[in-house]
């Protein structure tokens, strides 16, 4: 199974390179916040069960927690991002 980054590696689909192996959660991503384990989890779910109708992991609505006082949460794209991904000039 291929890594990088002591992270297992998947498609979109949640998929490894071995075909019949999916991967969600802290070993399959820089992403250790459980609002996108779970978000992960069902993609491969999906993908495993309705193989012939796949979906794909979106991470830009994806919220991110930083827990401190006071708390801070983001959701989507920086401005930087939206502008190198051409959605804002």
């Amino acid at each position: 199974m291929a890594t990088a980054r002591s992270c297992i590696v998947t498609s979109a689909r949640m998929q490894t390179n071995v075909p019949h192996i999916y991967a969600a959660g802290d070993c399959a991503g820089l992403h250790e916040i459980v609002h996108i384990a779970v978000e992960q989890g069902e993609v491969a779910a999906h993908n495993i069960a309705h193989p012939q109708e796949p979906r794909e992991m979106d991470y830009r609505l994806l919220t991110e927690v930083v827990f401190t006082e006071p708390q801070i949460a983001t959701v989507g794209l920086t401005e930087k991002a939206a502008i190198a991904r051409k959605f804002l000039t």
